[in-house]
């Protein structure tokens, strides 16, 4: 067991009858048959916590910290279709951001960093498929994953022209803005970690911080974005907070 939490349980001062371990989180049992989840956190994560009260969002457990840690009691699940849980997580997060957006002083070169990091991997993904590309048109004998390959090098280049044209579009709207819009980003949403019971809470805040709203949003289509329908969840978003035109280019520039 994590030396760290298990100071972290001994001081909830419980007497333990049973551990269970699942990943990185503990699940342990008292002597009254009470389960607990005790998880390691950033340093954010108190003043999170605390902001969110303030906001009156409801869907965090009860949460106890601790040098190290913290601990709240489990919850026990319904069996909910992952279909369902998707949308529930995509109105919980959309009421997380609306409770939470403020408007935030920035540097110039807070946006321009913003700007330089992804042109750069922009260049790089298009001369990593034009390297590729070039490769099998100088192979005398093409395969059949390259030929379909070249067929298509289009489409690619297309994407990569929108992504570019997206961010610079981004870049020349915001970068004599001084102020963008900041919320309370969950950062490790999934269909795992909403727990469906008598009320509907958000667990694993480990990584929660302030940043953009959209990068709540680009995780959650990376991790499932061939389960989902996303452009529905992004509907459903949307009715609830709406992302600006500056945001939504940020937005597609990265997920294209």
């Amino acid at each position: 067991m994590n030396s760290k939490l298990r100071d972290v349980i001994h001081k909830t001062k419980n007497k333990i009858k049973k551990y269970e371990l699942k990943g990185k989180t503990i699940i342990y049992t008292d002597c009254y048959d009470n389960k607990y989840v005790a998880k390691k956190y950033n340093n954010d994560l108190p003043y999170i916590y605390d902001f969110l009260k303030t906001r009156n969002f409801g869907y965090m457990p009860d949460i106890s910290f601790y040098d190290n840690g913290y601990v709240y009691r489990y919850i026990d699940n319904y069996v909910i279709p992952n279909d369902k849980k998707m949308y529930d997580i995509i109105k919980i997060t959309a009421l997380l951001h609306s409770k939470t957006v403020y408007f935030k002083e920035v540097s110039t070169d807070y946006i321009k960093s913003i700007y330089e990091e992804l042109l750069n991997k922009i260049d790089n993904v298009f001369k990593y498929y034009d390297d590729i590309i070039n490769n099998i048109e100088y192979n005398e004998f093409i395969s059949p994953s390259g030929y379909l390959l070249l067929r298509n090098c289009s489409v690619l280049y297309s994407c990569i022209s929108f992504c570019k044209k997206s961010l610079e579009s981004w870049y020349n709207s915001i970068k004599e803005k001084n102020k963008i819009r900041m919320v309370v980003v969950h950062n490790n949403l999934n269909t795992d970690h909403i727990i469906e019971g008598n009320d509907k809470v958000l667990i694993s805040w480990d990584d929660a911080t302030i940043d953009i709203p959209i990068y709540d949003l680009i995780k959650l289509y990376k991790k499932t974005y061939n389960k989902y329908d996303f452009t529905s969840l992004y509907n459903e978003y949307n009715k609830i907070f709406s992302l600006t035109n500056d945001e939504e280019k940020l937005l597609y520039a990265i997920l294209f």
